[in-house]
């Protein structure tokens, strides 16, 4: 086997490209092809592939779905049970439980220990205080350094090991100065989601959702519409409702959420309540203490009454009555 063979298979590089090419929503490349087009491209250097894969899989992660998540300002607003579960969705958009399930039975495990990984991530997550982006971070780093650089210390000789070590630390070098350009681009036109802050026109009202004024009262303005996966920019403001959570999504998906037997659907973000069918309640007379002398006057009246009618029903009969004799003597 020859070593280059030999060290993509030790270090599960299929398992891993097919796991970034899954979080970038192209599952249907071969995750093989790719590394090789990708080796051929860079010399026939297996180390520049593999770290030009995980770089770009760090960017997906940090740049496009960190932010359509959580929005521009990160963790700020939300409680520590929506990062909880805003951090298991992330976590399993980035496919983490199949990359740590790579790394628990290399060279090629992706999928099998699932369970383990999940609970795993799960508890590190409590340990990183719901910080899932510094999770993901640290799970790429573990991996090139307890992985991929033993893998390639044993294989490659250290004459070769240096060559490459020194041809990678140029590409990250031109990496970075391509990042600092494109932030400084970024800079001089700011678009509307980096002028002022998050500012949500009211507080949100269960059953009563929230029309944005602009796309700058979304959090995920410069992100997606949780459901369609569209541009929440390319959605007319009026077309738009704040969820709890404080994401925007196009009113008309709202009634695409699965609602649940009591017909309430969701926030697909936060899980807090929407909206649904509001309840009927019966009217009921409110009762109000009454004395007893109330009661005794009320129960007084009634006697009277009654005793009125009996005492003029009882004339009334008496009359027909003799009336009747005075028709027979006739």
């Amino acid at each position: 086997m020859d070593p280059t063979t030999q060290f993509l298979r030790t270090i599960g590089a299929i398992a891993m490209t097919r796991i970034a090419l899954s979080a970038n929503e192209t599952p249907h490349v071969d995750p093989e092809n790719y590394l090789l087009t990708k080796m051929a491209e860079l010399d026939n250097n297996p180390m520049r592939a593999v770290n030009h894969i995980l770089e770009r899989y760090i960017e997906l992660g940090n740049n496009i779905i960190f932010r359509n998540l959580y929005g521009r300002n990160g963790y700020a607003g939300y409680t520590r049970e929506q990062l909880q579960r805003m951090g298991q969705i992330f976590l399993n958009r980035v496919g983490a439980p199949e990359f740590v399930s790579l790394l628990l039975n290399l060279p090629d495990a992706a999928g099998r220990n699932i369970g383990v990984a999940v609970q795993r991530l799960e508890e590190r997550l409590v340990q990183y205080n719901m910080d899932s982006l510094r999770l993901f971070n640290d799970m790429i780093t573990d991996y090139r350094n307890t992985v991929v650089i033993p893998a390639y210390n044993r294989i490659y000789l250290p004459g070769q090991e240096q060559a490459y070590a020194g041809q990678e630390q140029a590409d990250a070098g031109q990496e970075q100065a391509y990042a600092g350009q494109e932030q400084a681009d970024a800079g001089e036109e700011p678009g509307p989601c980096q002028v002022g802050q998050y500012n949500p026109p009211r507080a949100y009202v269960i059953g009563n959702p929230i029309a944005p004024r602009t796309h700058g009262d979304c959090r995920n303005c410069d992100g997606e519409d949780p459901i369609m996966i569209e541009p929440i920019q390319s959605i007319p403001v009026n077309e738009l409702i704040v969820l709890p959570s404080g994401n925007c999504m196009r009113r008309t998906h709202v009634e695409g959420l699965a609602p649940d037997e009591r017909g309430r659907r969701f926030d697909p973000i936060s899980r807090e309540l929407i909206g649904g069918k509001k309840r009927k309640f019966r009217k009921t007379r409110r009762k109000t203490k009454k004395s007893k002398k109330q009661k005794k006057t009320r129960k007084m009246r009634k006697s009277r009454k009654s005793r009125k009618a009996k005492k003029s029903k009882s004339k009334k009969y008496k009359t027909k009555k003799s009336k009747t004799k005075i028709w027979i003597n006739c």
